[in-house]
């Protein structure tokens, strides 16, 4: 009897194994996919829901692929961007054009054709596609970006977990296509080791903390009427907390080897600052801020042109400050108050701000303290009895030399407080300062 129940059981493991053979196989070709596609689609709704400047339109779906579009709404003046996103979610280890596919799903983003914005490769031939991106959702749920068909360009991989960035991007060059101009970028690396935090479910700038490099080997923009370009573009970006509290501690370092406006050299130079204390907001504010130079910068008229090429005798900061000043009347009324509320407590030093063009040079260091205005959460007495200046405190040094000089002029000790302008110990008006 032992036999034959032992019989019975061993012929039923062909079925069995089978059916297990059959249900791994339903498990690999369906199951894992479909609900990797649920899953991430219920991912990306979410995320849109949590950030009303963005919308989700859902287009087809189908147990391998889902299509999306992706509407990003205009701020700050700027248009409207839309991106097709194609989710493909096929069974672990499916070949594809880009290697076996390990990991929860492949994606495609790529601009739609109506959209006000367009980037394509460089150099640009006709009828040439736009620029995409591909991507991988690995096992660990991480977000890896890479550019497509250029697998050595390197990746960005996005932590949704711990909302981090981190990687390389070293791209040949790209044209952005935008309202009616064209920003051309030679070989551009972007290096970013940042935590991007979500403030109420929003990405929000202020709450960035980490580095972001950038460098362009050569950028240039071509507008109805002006065309321009910098050499050697360099920025470095770094965010921390500062003891762990609402105050960020910043360092900004910005050069460029040459500037040229319609064919005609304006100069070249860096900017080097340290910012410590600056509130949340101040990030934000300034990614406003350079939006709106840049719009200010297409509406200077077309006959600015740099120093006199023969004759440049006026001093440097007299040319510069003039125009200076004509590109702050030009923006928007709230966008500098912002950034300097953003800094009303914060100690701004400035290590060197030099520029230099075929008149000369000048070079601008010193530091800057905010007026430090009381909020409505400090009503309590003050342990110091002495109140905080509700002025900005400025000490400066200008230093400035001409191509015509044989010796170098000499230093200018510029101050700022209560008293008001001071050089050289003396008080002045502004108009000494700002002609």
């Amino acid at each position: 009897m032992k036999l034959h129940l032992t019989f019975i059981r061993r012929s039923r493991w062909p079925a069995r194994s089978a059916l297990f053979l059959l249900l791994l196989a339903a498990l690999w070709g369906y199951v894992i996919p479909y609900q990797a596609g649920v899953r991430l689609d219920k991912a990306l709704a979410a995320w849109v829901a949590a950030n009303p400047d963005w919308q989700l339109i859902r287009l087809t779906q189908s147990p391998y692929q889902r299509d999306f579009t992706l509407v990003r709404h205009g701020f700050a003046g700027t248009p409207a961007l839309a991106a097709r996103l194609t989710l493909h979610t096929l069974p672990p280890g499916w070949p594809t054009a880009s290697g076996n596919q390990w990991g929860w799903a492949r994606f495609k983003l790529k601009i739609t054709q109506d959209c006000p914005v367009q980037i394509y490769p460089l150099p640009r031939v006709p009828n040439d596609e736009p620029l995409s991106l591909d991507g991988l959702v690995n096992w660990q749920g991480h977000v890896l970006f890479t550019l497509a068909d250029a697998p050595n360009t390197g990746e960005l991989r996005f932590d949704a977990a711990r909302d981090t960035w981190h990687g390389t991007i070293d791209t040949p060059g790209f044209v952005i296509h935008w309202d009616k101009a064209d920003y051309l970028f030679g070989r551009t690396r972007v290096t970013a080791h940042t935590q991007l935090a979500a403030s109420n479910g929003l990405i929000d700038l202020s709450q960035a903390v980490g580095e972001i490099d950038l460098d362009i080997r050569q950028l240039g923009w071509v507008t109805a009427n002006q065309r321009g370009r910098v050499d050697q573009f360099q920025l470095r970006l770094s965010q921390a907390k500062m003891n762990q509290g609402a105050a960020r501690a910043m360092s900004v370092f910005c050069a460029a080897r040459s500037v040229s406006v319609n064919q005609k050299l304006w100069g070249g130079g860096q900017l080097a600052i340290n910012i410590g204390g600056a509130e949340p907001s101040f990030l934000k504010n300034l990614a406003t801020l350079i939006t709106d130079v840049r719009s200010a910068l297409m509406l200077m008229p077309a006959q600015a042109s740099p120093p006199d090429e023969q004759a440049p005798t006026e001093p440097l900061r007299q040319q510069l400050l003039p125009r200076l000043a004509q590109l702050v009347r030009t923006l928007p009324q709230d966008t500098l108050p912002a950034v300097l509320v953003a800094l009303r407590a914060a100690d701004v030093h400035l290590r060197a701000l030099y520029w230099h063009n075929l008149a000369g040079q000048i070079e601008l260091a010193g530091e800057a303290l905010g007026p430090r205005y009381k909020t409505a959460a400090s009503q309590a007495p003050a342990i110091d009895p002495i109140p905080p200046p509700l002025t900005w405190q400025l000490h400066a040094t200008l230093r400035q030399a001409r191509t015509q000089s044989a010796s170098q002029d000499l230093p200018m000790n510029i101050s700022y407080g209560a008293e008001g302008w001071q050089i050289n110990g003396q008080s002045v008006d502004s108009s000494a300062i700002f002609p």
